[in-house]
């Protein structure tokens, strides 16, 4: 081979490994769990969170319609709103929806009797909490008597769940997020949180609680 010809195919070989390059960037960038596509379908019938809800400020071109992405998997779980049910102010009701980027999605709803005693209904998709929700694969519902719900009101207290904030800072890539409503009284309230890791976070210990409820034994807890 003379020089010309070698210094043409090590041309070619790096031109082909750019392009392979820029292809795996980008199906990366297209495929990344944080690009929820607008294609979702609107959070209406039934409105599962308030208007304006996750109204975090974020630099405007990084936002993504979150109401949609978290709606989407309520939907698919054929979840009621909590939020449309504010109207009743005889119901109290707490649900941790957990939506694992790489795993399967996941909701704990307890409702709050009038004798203090509680109904859990687990729900559980064979999707992905950071892609397509899948479809229902876990859905039961169990009774728990008042010690287990009077346990579950003091880690609500020592969230201070009905003072907390919506949101802090932004989430980040290939986590979970850890979503809490609750209505009492009329009352509505949310809570979202990216992977909380400190084993002492009392909102982390209520989310923990609230799995063991529903008698959810995950191996992958983030």
């Amino acid at each position: 081979m003379d020089l010309s010809m070698k210094g043409l195919t090590q041309y070619g070989l790096i031109l082909i490994f750019i392009g392979s390059f820029i292809t795996i960037l980008a199906s990366g960038q297209s495929q990344s769990p944080n690009s929820h596509p607008k294609a979702d379908p609107p959070d209406a019938n039934p409105q599962y969170f308030p208007t304006g809800a996750f109204d975090i400020d974020l630099d405007p071109s990084f936002r993504f319609p979150t109401e949609r992405w978290y709606a989407k998997h309520l939907r698919a779980m054929s979840e009621p709103s909590l939020f449309a049910s504010s109207s009743d102010e005889t119901l109290q009701v707490y649900r941790f929806l957990w939506l694992r980027t790489f795993d399967r999605p996941v909701a704990i709803r307890l409702t709050i009797g009038v004798d203090g005693t509680g109904t859990v209904v687990t729900k559980m998709l064979n999707g992905h909490g950071g892609y397509a929700p899948g479809t229902i694969v876990v859905d039961r519902s169990m009774k728990e008597n008042t010690a287990r719900v009077q346990q579950f009101f003091k880690l609500l207290a020592d969230a201070r769940f009905w003072s907390m904030k919506t949101e802090q800072n932004p989430g980040g890539d290939d986590g979970a997020q850890w979503i809490v409503e609750g209505l009492k009284n009329g009352q509505y309230h949310i809570v979202d949180r990216w992977s909380p890791e400190q084993e002492g976070d009392a909102y982390r210990r209520l989310c923990l609680y609230l799995l063991e409820l529903g008698g959810v034994h995950e191996k992958d807890i983030y």
